[in-house]
């Protein structure tokens, strides 16, 4: 049988693009880590721009458990469709500039995407990282967001973690502190970049200057 070019596009799902009618532009995002329970919940807050009034905005999440949302201090309702859809709903939604914060649950897995942990050995001891891979379509998995290449933005990412563990992200470190015997590290805010590009890694390092 003889596949044609045209077949191929044919058969492919088409998915509705997110970011037509919703464009974040900064997301403020607060993970805590729980290693041992292999869970992390979190808080994040998107400021963005609705390209039409509406009543719905839709974001990505999956495997998240979503404990509430609010859209300009105002409660939301929320419930979940198909191609890991988050149906954010209220009685009006207008055009323009709005404010979306979401507090959620998830799980670390060893799914090897999303957040995951890496295993290797030290001196004959068995050792683990936390560490994170988005690329392409996973950071939904952490955080609800609009998970689309093309939907850049610029995040502030704030981890809470063990204390006796190195903190790193593809952002400089803006500072840490100790608060209620957590590690809390505060990296400074990304360039406009796609949700696929963000990554941290956490645990026992060695680090050489140069």
């Amino acid at each position: 049988m003889t596949l044609r070019c045209d077949d191929t596009i044919d058969s492919m799902q088409t998915v509705p693009r997110l970011i037509k009618q919703f464009k974040p532009t900064n997301y403020n995002l607060t993970l805590d880590l729980n290693r041992t329970k292999r869970t992390f919940t979190g808080d994040v807050i998107i400021d963005g721009i609705a390209h039409t009034d509406t009543k719905q905005i839709i974001l990505h999440a999956k495997d998240l458990i979503i404990k509430s949302v609010i859209i300009n201090n105002q409660p939301a309702e929320f419930s979940f469709d198909e191609n890991d859809a988050l149906i954010i709903s209220q009685s009006k939604i207008s055009k323009g500039e709005h404010k979306i914060e979401i507090k959620f649950e998830g799980k670390i897995t060893d799914s090897m995407h999303g957040i995951y942990p890496c295993y290797y050995d030290h001196d004959g001891v068995k050792k683990e990282l936390l560490a994170t891979q988005f690329e392409s379509h996973h950071a939904r998995e952490v955080f609800p967001c609009i998970d689309e290449p093309a939907a850049k933005a610029t995040y502030d990412v704030t981890l809470r973690t063990e204390i006796d563990v190195t903190v790193l992200g593809n952002m400089p470190i803006k500072f840490q502190n100790v608060t209620d015997k957590k590690l809390v590290t505060v990296f400074e805010t990304t360039p406009i970049v796609s949700s696929y590009l963000l990554a941290w890694v956490v645990g026992e390092l060695h680090k050489k200057t140069a």
